[in-house]
């Protein structure tokens, strides 16, 4: 069974996207904050990641490295309805 890390803070969000993906026959484990995201990324093996752009702790940008280092394909998205930051592209 495929593995994806979603990163998201908003409970409601991660529910949907979890039950989105266990109807698509994938298994999924969720962090809500980046300090969770970065140790389930030191122990899990992964074949995906959906990442939220804006956390409580930062931003999901700062896992592109890791993500890049493992070769785990991720996608940012926003919930928020304004996002006053630049887009930065990788």
């Amino acid at each position: 069974m495929k593995r994806i890390l979603i990163v998201e803070d908003d409970p409601s969000i991660t529910q949907l996207l979890q039950m989105t993906f266990k109807h698509s026959g994938f298994e999924s484990l969720n962090a809500p904050e980046l300090k969770s995201a970065k140790a389930i990324l030191k122990t899990e093996c992964l074949d995906f990641a959906v990442i939220d752009i804006g956390l409580k702790d930062g931003l999901g940008y700062e896992l592109v490295e890791s993500m890049t280092k493992l070769n785990i394909p991720f996608i940012f998205f926003n919930g928020a309805r304004s996002f006053n930051r630049k887009a930065i592209w990788y």
